[in-house]
Parts: structure tokens; C-alpha cells; sequence
């Protein structure tokens, strides 16, 4: 080699040591007290929702918004924030290892990762491939609110589900600090538990300057699934502790000409050209807009709604408690799957306020350890109002008994139905959707009491379609969707009874011998 080339590659050398050198000393990322991010030359602003994200502490996020309003990205930098908070390890350094999920990896890489790379890739990296997607970093940020500068390793993967046959082996090797579920709708829920198992495992307990302090944290982001979806059941039903979920406003809002205007509280329109959501809207369903442009769950509909005069925005609310001293109605069903729907009538309304459905189980276990413990805890002194199945005179539960002997059993007092015929049924039930009293809507459900009827008049209790002459038609009769139609049903006689067709105040129906075969 001669001493040109030598002197060549001496000044590569000592050039890249002044780059590595700077590099361990520059400031790479800023956090500030405002919420505002600064990673390389971008800064990121949060917008209202993102904000309030920022300050939540809770273990699970999941974010819900119509496209465009910024969701992935907010996880993103959250993701960011997180491990650059509490992952300190006892040398100064924070160190986690972080998995973004998707359903697919042609998605992975097409969107997460790329949103991912585009605002992280001024980040110092020791580690970058594709296959396996992997982003391994090395930097400095300073924090306003301490006026600190600290250093962090970081270790971002990508886990692809299409990629893998076995979902609970594939997430058994990760020692997790945190995820994201990006698109998380598209994703079965076993992934969502298989994950949400690997989280709190890295820097470990022992290695971490603060070993008592939670490291786990996961994001979820999404466009709304369908009602009844695992993420609908998880974040809006169930709600564990630890759990949030914030739903970003609609981009656009219904005018009452049927056009549609943009939300001036939409968020993320700065980064959007300014027609997106107005050529978004055209030639789309309305159905179609109020998931994906509106931020509203969805409904898979089947055939023709029974009820269509029920109007979810109107008609559902979050949650009812029991009005004292009204009494309380309850709806039985029969039938290899029985269950009882629990509500009100006070004012003129109807309150569905408590459901209890059953996959496959008989009345007297469903009775035992359910409804009466229930009744027993929460509903002390209420006079209860019974209303069942005709047919459960002649439906046999346990030892040939039949079910009104069991309700008897228990101490039910039950009111038999005038009839048990559809139309009555249904013009009960509809008596109530398409009424006000004193300008309210004369029926209330209980989003969080009563998800399964909730699902039931959304788009689970229909008319099937039926071919006829090669025209669609629909059949007479509701399909028979358990436990659906059977919660349905159940209602049905708790609407007869509250307008009357029954009369509440004859005396109780006492059980004929358990030998009675006949009917109504």
C-alpha cells in the first residue's frame, strides 16, 4: 500500500471515530414540557387527543378514529415517549425492546414500518433489515423538564401474523417492553393475548434503576370494527382496569340536506390537502362513512333488520342503574340456551338495563348462579314482575319438570303472556322505539349492560334472505341467531307485559302437576 492510500484510509478512520464521536454526544431527541417531540430535524405537536395520551398512564391505549386523523402515528412517537420515561436501567441508560404487529407482512412493511422510518429515521442506528424487519438504535435525548440529557438503546421488531402458523409459539420467545397493534381490528384476539402476555419482560426487574416502576405498556390504533368485534367487547364492554380507549372526533359531520361538511374539531387536517375528506365521502355508503370518515362502529348486516326504527345514538346509552322503588321486569327465554333480560318501566320509558344469555346451560344452574345471587346483592326490596315463554309450560328442564315449576322453585312470581304470537310481539317492542315521552326517546339500552340485545338490533336479530324465482325476499319469521334472538325474545314478553297486553295484576300462575302435557 502506498502512503496515499494509507493516508486515505487513516483519515476514513480517524473521520468516522469524529462521527461516532459526535454522535455519542449530540442530542438526538428532544422532549417538552408542551407534549412536542423533536426527533432529529422534525418536531412532532400533538394534537387534543394525542395530548391527552401523552399524560395517560394506563397499561393498555387503544386509539379509535376514522381514517387520516393521525392514529399510528400518535402510537408511534407514544411508543417513543414511553421508553424513553421509565426504562432506566442502573447504568443511566434506557434501554427496552419494542414490537410494532400487523397483520400481514407486505403491510408491515408497506405502512407501519415506513410511517415508522420516516419519522424515526434520523435516529442513530447500529442494527437495520427488512427481513427480518428490525431497527436497532442508539441515541441521546435531552428532557426540558429536568433540563437532562440521557442515553438510550432501543430495539424495534417487527412481527408479522400472516408469517406465522402458530401464534402462541411465535410470541413466546419476545421479552417485551412495549407494543403496538397497528390496524389492530384486522388482528384475531388470540394475538392480542398472546402479546399482551409478553409485555413488562425487558430491561429485567433486577437490571432496571427503578425495579418496582411498570415498563409494560401496549398501543392499540384502529378504525372502528363491528359491534360485537373482541376489540368492541374488550375496550367497551369489559373495560378492565388499566384499560383506555380514546376515540378521536369524526372528520366529517351529516348535515340535515344529507351532504357532509368537514368537523372543524377533526384532527390532523394540517398534514392532509384540504379536499381529502370531501373527495373521501363521494360515491361511498352511508354505512361506509360513519366507520370510516365518521369514527363509528360498524354493522355487518345479514338479511333485513327486525327493528328498524332502532336508532343506536338515540337509543343506546352507556349505562342505566336501577331506579329505586320502580319495580323490575324480567324477560325470560327457554330453551337449550335460557337467558333473561332485567328492566324498567318507569315514566312512560322502557329500560333495558341487565342481560344474562347463556351459550348452553339449563334454568336452574342459569337461576342458581347468576339471577338470584344477583337479585339477592342488588335488587333488596324491588317487587319483581315475571314474564316468560308460554312454551315454558311444556319444555321439560331437569327430572321432567317444566321451566315455570323451576322459576317457581325459586320464588318467581310469572304473568303468562296473552300470546305469544310474532306480530304482538314485535308491535310491543316497536311501541316503545318509534315514541318520545317529554321529548326523550321512550326506550333506553345499556351499552355496557346489555351488549348481546345491543347486537341484536344493530344487525344479529334480522330477517334472513331467501331466494325466490331469482328475486331476494326475505323469510316471515327472525332467524333464530343465539344467543341473539333468544335475548330478543326475552324482551318481547317484558314489552307485552309493560303495555298492557297482560294484566300485571292478576294473581301469580300457579304450576299445573309436573305431569301437564298440554298448551296454550
Amino acid at each position: 500500500m502506498n502512503k496515499l492510500s494509507l493516508a486515505k484510509k487513516l483519515a476514513a478512520i480517524e473521520e468516522a471515530k469524529k462521527k461516532r464521536d459526535s454522535i455519542k454526544t449530540a442530542i438526538h431527541v428532544k422532549f417538552f414540557i408542551n407534549g412536542n417531540i423533536q426527533i432529529g430535524e422534525k418536531t412532532y405537536k400533538p394534537e387534543p387527543t394525542a395530548l391527552k395520551v401523552s399524560k395517560d398512564t394506563s397499561q393498555v391505549i387503544a386509539l379509535l378514529g376514522p381514517v387520516g386523523c393521525g392514529k399510528s402515528l400518535t402510537n408511534h412517537v407514544e411508543m417513543l415517549r414511553h421508553v424513553c420515561t421509565v426504562t432506566e436501567c442502573k447504568d443511566g441508560v434506557f434501554r427496552s425492546r419494542n414490537y410494532l404487529v400487523r397483520n400481514t407482512y407486505d403491510d408491515l412493511r408497506r405502512t407501519t414500518f415506513k410511517d415508522w422510518d420516516e419519522w424515526m429515521d434520523d435516529l442513530p442506528k447500529i442494527r437495520s433489515t427488512d427481513k427480518p424487519l428490525v431497527r436497532h438504535y442508539e441515541f441521546n435525548f435531552w428532557r426540558e423538564e429536568t433540563d437532562s440529557i440521557h442515553r438510550a438503546h432501543m430495539e424495534v421488531e417487527g412481527v408479522a401474523i400472516d408469517l406465522t402458523k402458530n401464534i402462541s409459539k411465535r410470541f413466546r420467545s419476545i421479552q417485551a417492553t412495549a407494543m403496538q397493534l397497528n390496524e389492530a381490528s384486522e388482528l384475531d384476539h388470540g394475538v392480542f393475548v398472546e402479546a399482551h402476555g409478553r409485555l413488562g419482560r425487558f430491561p429485567a426487574a433486577q437490571d432496571r434503576k427503578e425495579p418496582d416502576r411498570d415498563v409494560d405498556k401496549m398501543f392499540l390504533d384502529t378504525n372502528p370494527p363491528a359491534v360485537g368485534h373482541w376489540f368492541y367487547h374488550l375496550f367497551e364492554i369489559m373495560q378492565p382496569e388499566g384499560f383506555r380507549i380514546y376515540h378521536y372526533p369524526p372528520a366529517v359531520i351529516l348535515e340535515e340536506d344529507g351532504t357532509y361538511s368537514i368537523n372543524p374539531d377533526a384532527e390532523n387536517l394540517h398534514n392532509l390537502q384540504s379536499s381529502y375528506y370531501q373527495n373521501g365521502v363521494r360515491g361511498k355508503e352511508k354505512s361506509y362513512i360513519e366507520v370510516m370518515y365518521m369514527g363509528k362502529y360498524g354493522i355487518l348486516r345479514k338479511g333485513n333488520p327486525v327493528y328498524e326504527s332502532y336508532n343506536d345514538d338515540l337509543h343506546a346509552v352507556d349505562s342505566i342503574e336501577f331506579i329505586p322503588n320502580e319495580p323490575v321486569y324480567l324477560g325470560f327465554d327457554f330453551g337449550l340456551t335460557p337467558c333473561v333480560l332485567l328492566e324498567q318501566f318507569v315514566n312512560g320509558v322502557r329500560y333495558s338495563i341487565i342481560e344474562m344469555v347463556t351459550k348452553r346451560d339449563q334454568l336452574g344452574s342459569l337461576l342458581e348462579n347468576r339471577v338470584m345471587p344477583f337479585i339477592n346483592t342488588n335488587l333488596k326490596g324491588y317487587e319483581l314482575i315475571v314474564s316468560a315463554d308460554p312454551s315454558g309450560i311444556a319444555l321439560p328442564q331437569s327430572e321432567g319438570r317444566h321451566c315455570f315449576e323451576v322459576l317457581a322453585d325459586f320464588g318467581l312470581r310469572i304473568h303468562k303472556p296473552v300470546s305469544n304470537k310474532l306480530i304482538p310481539r314485535l308491535d310491543a317492542v316497536n311501541h316503545f322505539l318509534n315514541k318520545m315521552v317529554n321529548g326523550k326517546p321512550a326506550y333506553q339500552l345499556s351499552k355496557k349492560g346489555c351488549p348481546t340485545l345491543r347486537e341484536g338490533y344493530l344487525s344479529k336479530y334480522f330477517y334472513e334472505d331467501i331466494n325466490v324465482g331469482g328475486e331476494t325476499d326475505s323469510k316471515e319469521k327472525p332467524c333464530k341467531n343465539h344467543p341473539h334472538s333468544d335475548i330478543q325474545d326475552a324482551g318481547q314478553y317484558n314489552a307485552l307485559t309493560m303495555i298492557g297486553e297482560q294484566d300485571i295484576d292478576s294473581e301469580p300462575y300457579v304450576p299445573a302437576p309436573h305431569n301437564y302435557t298440554g298448551g296454550w
